[in-house]
């Protein structure tokens, strides 16, 4: 698939287990409770539900790869 094929192209250089960096890229702040975020779309609403399960969401850094061909 596409996913497979752009996971291939980076290096993962950090991992950030606890962050709530996705917040600010799915809900413009970090600082807003669960019960509380906005399910304006199908992703914050999916989003909200996967944290009020306790899941987690995590933060990657990476390095591009520059594949020859």
């Amino acid at each position: 698939s596409n996913i497979i094929q752009f996971q291939k192209e980076y290096t993962i250089t950090k991992v950030e287990e606890d962050s709530l960096g996705f917040m600010d890229w799915i809900y413009g702040s970090k600082d807003i409770p669960i019960e509380e975020l906005p399910e304006k779309t199908s992703l914050q609403k999916n989003v909200k539900e996967f944290l009020k399960q306790g899941g987690k969401i995590g933060w990657t850094s990476g390095e591009l790869n520059f594949l020859s061909k």
